[in-house]
């Protein structure tokens, strides 16, 4: 899936309507399914009011909706956090509008890549005026955007192989990615004051300072297709790996660190929730989460096969994404009781373990002491339970004191394990 957004989905349909500027405007609150998971979300579906319309990107605006782009039909939707559908028609025909940000005017910007076409820059207003920018490059087809911590907006040019920087009034300006044919994808601001962005088929991530200098870090596994990007809690940038099913996350500095996935399926979307966990969705039509120590949680969308793509957090700490194949709008809520049973905890807390790179012999001590605890805690053995979970925060202890392993881990394990004591004594 190389070209998730730009090729896999150009077989979507297209429908014709008028080239106009006319808004279109509907205020239908839509159908909606309500699904409360056990392990404490509750997962709410909007129904998008045009059918065939591809979903693909989201974004929350300065008024508080949610806008999305269409595209299957070439229209900027947007919905109110109770579930009111309003869409507007692109005056582009078959824009194809790719991704959306919002940006320092308080309009939202999005991507039109108009198929192998003339590429845009669109800007729509929270009252639905749009007006679009002709990038330079023909056939740039652009992809990922964002405001950049200069006051311009900054966006993928995927076939272009560029970075490109659009200021307020419509200037354009071109940085080519070092690596030829690396097929840039997705964006974000970074902690240091620079953007981060994806290579697909570069497999690597890319940083650009605001001044246009470039700087690309190999992914460790090979044609791993990082996705979608984000900014972490932690000061790292986080980002999704579609075939090599994990989550990655870069230091400012360029180390990378994996996560595997287990049960997942090329995860594509990513957001920072409010729990400060990062937020991801996948193709085996999963909403999940994995903490910064790298302990995962996956819930199922009720829809089935709605193929959930980008996301986003709001300003009320929902988590939102889209489903292309589902035709919606979803919104994730952490409810107040989200809090995962003993048993849950222990199974995460075992995962972690299996995901961080330790040496063998550590990780296979942990493992052991860890599947003790998961028994007791099964069988109802509250107090072995507790006893072998001290006994694993010492051992943890101990060889974080000897330099056997570092700091994060350290802070990762004992917390995690802390927390799960917490719950049994209660």
């Amino acid at each position: 899936m190389n070209d998730y957004k730009l090729t896999h989905y150009l077989v979507a349909i297209r429908k014709s309507f008028l080239l106009i500027a006319t808004i279109l405007l509907f205020g239908i609150l839509a159908t909606s399914n309500t699904v409360n998971a056990q392990a404490g979300v509750t997962i709410t579906e909007f129904s998008i009011p045009t059918s065939e319309a591809y979903p693909i990107n989201i974004a929350e605006g300065s008024d508080g909706n949610l806008w999305f782009g269409e595209y299957g039909v070439s229209k900027i939707g947007r919905v109110t956090p109770q579930g009111v559908f309003t869409e507007f028609s692109i005056p582009t025909l078959d824009a194809y509008p790719n991704d959306m940000a919002l940006g320092h005017d308080g309009n939202i910007w999005f991507t039109e890549a108009r198929g192998f076409d003339v590429g845009k820059i669109g800007k729509i207003t929270p009252d639905g005026v749009i007006t679009e920018y002709i990038i330079p490059t023909p056939g740039s087809a652009p992809a990922g955007i964002v405001a950049g911590p200069d006051n311009n907006m900054w966006f993928i040019e995927y076939y272009g192989n560029m970075i490109g920087k659009m200021t307020p009034e419509g200037a354009f300006t071109e940085y080519s990615v070092p690596t030829p044919d690396s097929r840039p994808y997705d964006m974000t601001n970074g902690p240091d004051g620079n953007l981060w962005f994806t290579e697909i088929l570069g497999n690597k991530i890319g940083k650009i300072t605001p001044d246009g200098t470039i700087t690309e870090f190999l992914i460790p596994t090979p044609n791993s297709e990082p996705a979608e990007i984000t900014s972490g809690p932690d000061g790292n940038i986080w980002f999704t790996q579609q075939n090599g099913n994990k989550i990655g996350k870069i230091t400012p500095a360029g180390v990378i660190t994996e996560y595997s996935l287990p049960n997942s399926n090329s995860p594509y979307g990513i957001t920072v929730g409010p729990d400060d966990n990062i937020w991801f969705t996948d193709n085996g039509n999963h909403v999940g989460s994995i903490s910064p120590g790298g302990v995962v949680q996956r819930f199922s969308i009720p829809t089935p096969d709605g193929r959930p793509l980008s996301m986003t957090t709001d300003s009320n700490g929902n988590i939102w994404f889209v489903e292309y194949l589902g035709n919606k709008v979803v919104k994730v809520e952490l409810n107040s009781n989200n809090t995962p049973t003993p048993s849950v905890q222990a199974e995460y807390l075992v995962q972690a373990v299996r995901n961080l790179n330790l040496p063998s012999n550590i990780k296979n001590s942990y493992l052991a002491n860890l599947q003790k605890v998961l028994i007791f805690i099964e069988d109802g053995k509250v107090q072995p339970a507790l006893n072998q979970l001290r006994a694993f925060t010492k051992k943890v202890e101990k060889d974080f004191q000897q330099g056997k392993i570092t700091s994060q881990q350290f802070n990762d394990l004992t917390t995690a394990a802390n927390n799960l004591i917490s719950d049994l004594e209660v």
